[in-house]
């Protein structure tokens, strides 16, 4: 797909995620972190890029994903005669 239509695909889903999601904030009145958080994944679901958060004054928690490129990083590095 051209890269160009592919972007204006890309907006309109996410225009579509915000718009689903912020028809369930008017209804109930509320915004929950969960929410936000579970809005924030699709957008970056969307966009193909890797959701951190970062909380002040919060410690930052290992995922998965880090520790499995740590791996492949050091496997990287490793010389034929290690």
């Amino acid at each position: 797909m051209p890269n160009g239509l592919n972007t204006f695909l890309t907006g309109l889903k996410i225009i579509g995620d915000v718009s689903k999601w912020s028809e369930k904030a008017l209804a109930d009145g509320k915004v929950t972190i969960v929410e936000a958080i579970d809005l924030a994944e699709k957008i970056a679901s969307a966009l193909g890029v890797r959701l951190e958060l970062d909380i002040p004054g919060m410690q930052p928690v290992e995922s998965d994903d880090d520790k499995t490129e740590a791996t492949e990083e050091v496997e990287k590095t490793k010389r034929s005669w290690e």
